[in-house]
C-alpha cells in the first residue's frame, strides 16, 4: 500500500462505503475496511508476481460494488429489493423518473392548448398525466426487479451492471469548488440585484397612460431594499469564503442556513405588510390584458410564492450540507 494511486484508490471506495452508513457506525466500519484492503494488498504483493496497483483492484473488484457492501453493514437492510440489484435499481429509477414523466406534462400541456382548453386546465392535465407516470414507473420498475430476484435465480444480463473501480467517483474532483461555479454563484447573485434596480423603472407591462408598471411594491425602496441588498451581501461572503475554503464545510453550511432564514425573513416582513408585490401591477393586469387565463395565472402564482420559496431554501440548504458531508468524508 505504498503507492499514492493505490491509496486514492481505496479511500475512494472506503469514502463511498461510508457515506452510505449511519454516522454512528461509519468511522469503524472505515477504520475496519481500510485495515482489510491494506492487509490484503500487502498479502498479494508479499506473493510476488504482482504490482501494488494490480493487487488493489483485484482486492477492491472481489469486495464488489462499495453501495452493496454499504448495505450488508447497515444493520435494516433492504428486503424489497437485494443488495445486488438495489443500486441499478436506484439508477433506472434516476434515469427514468425525471426525464419521462416530463415529456409526458409537456406533451398533454401542448395537447389541451391546442384544443382550446384554458390555460389553468392544461397545466392541471399536464400535472396529473405526469404524476400518474411517476407512480407506473414505481410501481413496475420495482415489479420487474422483485420478480428477477424472487424468481429468476440470478440477474438477467443487462440489467445489473458488473461493478469495477474505474466506477468509483472522484469525490476530490466532485466536492472541489472550482472557479467556474464560484463565478457563476456571483453572477447570479448579482443578476438578481440589478434586476430589483432595472424593474423600478422598466418593464414590459405598460399602464393605460403607457408608463410601465413595477413589479415590485414602490415601499421597497423605503428602507426594505436596504435589506434585502444585505442579504444577498451575506451570499457573496458564503461564496467567497467556500471558493477560499475549496470545497462547503458544515460551518459554511450553517452560515448559508442564517442567510437563506434572513431572506426569507424579509420577504415574510415585505408580505405580512403587504409590501411585496404592486398593487398597480396585478390591477394593469386585469384591465389592460384582460385576460382571464392570465389573470388566474398570475394569481396561482402570487398565492403560491411562498411554496417555491420554501422548496428552493429547503433545496439550497440540503444540497449545502450533503456536500459538507461529502467533503468531510473526501477531505476528513
Amino acid at each position: 500500500m505504498t503507492s499514492s494511486t493505490a491509496q486514492t484508490l481505496s479511500e475512494r471506495y472506503i469514502a463511498e462505503v461510508a457515506r452510505r452508513l449511519p454516522e454512528a457506525q461509519r468511522a469503524d466500519i472505515a477504520e475496519e475496511l481500510r485495515g482489510t484492503i491494506a492487509d490484503t494488498v500487502e498479502g498479494r504483493i508479499a506473493e510476488g508476481g504482482i504490482s501494488p496497483e494490480t493487487a488493489e483492484r483485484e482486492v477492491l473488484n472481489e469486495l464488489g460494488d462499495p453501495t452493496v457492501l454499504a448495505m450488508k453493514y447497515r444493520d435494516k437492510p433492504a428486503h424489497l429489493i437485494g443488495p445486488e440489484y438495489f443500486p441499478s435499481y436506484v439508477a433506472l429509477l434516476r434515469a427514468l423518473v425525471p426525464v419521462v414523466p416530463t415529456i409526458v406534462g409537456v406533451v398533454v400541456i401542448i395537447s389541451a392548448l391546442i384544443n382550446d382548453s384554458p390555460v389553468w386546465s392544461a397545466v392541471g392535465q399536464g400535472i396529473g398525466a405526469a404524476a400518474q407516470v411517476v407512480f407506473h414507473i414505481f410501481f413496475w420498475v420495482t415489479l420487474v426487479f422483485a420478480f428477477y430476484e424472487r424468481k429468476a435465480g440470478r440477474a438477467p444480463k443487462g440489467l445489473v451492471d458488473e461493478w469495477t473501480p474505474d466506477k468509483l467517483p472522484n469525490h476530490v474532483k466532485a466536492t472541489r469548488v472550482g472557479l467556474g461555479e464560484f463565478i457563476w454563484s456571483l453572477v447570479g447573485i448579482a443578476m438578481i440585484a440589478l434586476f430589483l434596480l432595472w424593474q423600478k423603472d422598466h418593464s414590459y407591462l405598460l399602464n393605460a397612460d403607457g408608463n410601465s408598471v413595477a413589479l415590485f411594491h414602490p415601499d421597497l425602496w423605503h428602507g426594505w431594499i436596504i435589506a434585502i441588498y444585505l442579504t444577498l451581501a451575506a451570499f457573496v461572503v458564503v461564496e467567497i469564503a467556500k471558493y477560499r475554503t475549496g470545497h462547503w464545510t458544515y460551518s459554511l453550511a450553517w452560515a448559508n442556513g442564517v442567510a437563506n432564514a434572513a431572506f426569507v425573513a424579509v420577504l415574510a416582513g415585505l408580505t405580512l405588510t403587504h409590501r411585496l408585490v404592486n398593487p398597480a401591477f396585478i390591477a394593469t393586469i386585469e384591465t389592460e390584458i384582460n385576460q382571464p387565463d392570465v389573470t388566474n395565472l398570475v394569481t396561482w402564482a402570487a398565492a403560491n410564492f411562498w411554496v417555491l420559496i420554501g422548496i428552493i431554501v429547503v433545496i439550497n440548504c440540503a444540497q449545502a450540507f450533503l456536500k459538507a458531508r461529502e467533503a468531510e468524508l473526501t477531505y476528513g
